[in-house]
């Protein structure tokens, strides 16, 4: 079996398009297939894990888990319009001296946001910080997030 993760794209786009042509798949199923085969993998790593491994190593941290997929709840702290893309950015606390500073373009996922109302963050992790300081701790920065009440 091929196992070149582009041969496989293409042959999966392939063979949907095909479904999709005879009617056997929507063009909504065909969009979920690719959405599934391109998300990054979710990692099982708690914030604390996460976290503990940046204390230990921020460089490491950052490197084992770029452009795996994440997700906490936690307190909406802030919410901000920046002028550069990602065009937004909000931060959830996640626990005493853990949060999560997750960006995104959509307005419409953050517009029914609330500071200090709980959220669940879903996104692709960027990079992991620790500061070293006792009150400021450990943030993980996420892109391309997604918010639920």
């Amino acid at each position: 079996m091929n196992t070149n993760p582009k041969k496989k794209l293409i042959c999966i786009l392939s063979f949907s398009c095909a479904l999709a042509l005879s009617g056997c798949i929507t063009m909504d199923g065909m969009t979920k297939n690719l959405q599934a085969l391109t998300s990054p993998a979710m990692t099982k790593d708690t914030p604390s894990q996460i976290c503990q491994m940046a204390k230990d190593n921020q460089v490491r941290a950052s490197d084992s888990y770029a452009n795996s997929g994440f997700s906490a709840t936690g307190k909406v702290t802030s919410i901000n319009d920046r002028a550069l893309p990602p065009r937004y950015s909000v931060q959830i606390e996640v626990s005493n001296k853990i949060t999560v500073a997750a960006s995104t373009d959509s307005l419409n996922s953050i517009r029914d946001l609330t500071i200090g109302n709980p959220v669940k963050v879903v996104g692709t992790i960027a990079s992991i910080s620790n500061t070293g300081d006792k009150y400021l701790g450990c943030m993980i920065h996420l892109r391309n997030s997604s918010f639920q009440n």
